[in-house]
């Protein structure tokens, strides 16, 4: 998986069976197919990937056309978009909603600003390389038929 995280990457990989009602631990089960890559690169050699190309790019009748126009102005619009809905809203609210929405923010800057108390950080959990075991944990998987 490269520097993706192997969890996430199964994760993702089961969520892409399950999303069409497949079981998501069939996308966890790479043997059969492995074996059956490994059976026709051993009957034709690596004439298997020309032939995956031929056939999924280079015969592949379905097609798109992008076309990109690049903007100038784009930038400027959402800008302006932007300023144009906040105005909407500032023109909607009294003044003491304005205070209380500057108060309100500086209150919330100068809280991230400051720097956590020790009993704070104290709370947040951590693990030591001690609570962690050494063995890894098989767990079994059994397959169900809804």
């Amino acid at each position: 998986t490269g520097s993706f995280p192997k969890g996430l990457s199964f994760m993702l990989g089961s969520m892409s069976k399950w999303l069409y009602d497949n079981s998501p631990t069939e996308a966890l089960k790479f043997e059969r197919p492995l074996a059956e890559l490994k059976e026709r690169i051993a009957d034709s050699g690596s004439k298997i990937f020309q032939d995956m190309i031929q056939s999924y790019l280079v015969e592949n009748t379905h097609r798109t056309t992008v076309e990109l126009a690049p903007s100038k102005t784009l930038e400027e619009e959402i800008l302006k978009e932007e300023r144009d809905r906040l105005e909407e809203i500032k023109s909607k609210l009294s003044q003491e909603d304005l205070d209380e929405i500057i108060h309100k923010t500086e209150e919330l800057k100068r809280l991230q600003s400051s720097e956590d108390s020790v009993e704070a950080r104290a709370t947040i959990p951590s693990l030591e390389l001690s609570d962690l075991k050494r063995e890894t944990t098989e767990y079994p998987i059994s397959v169900t038929q809804n």
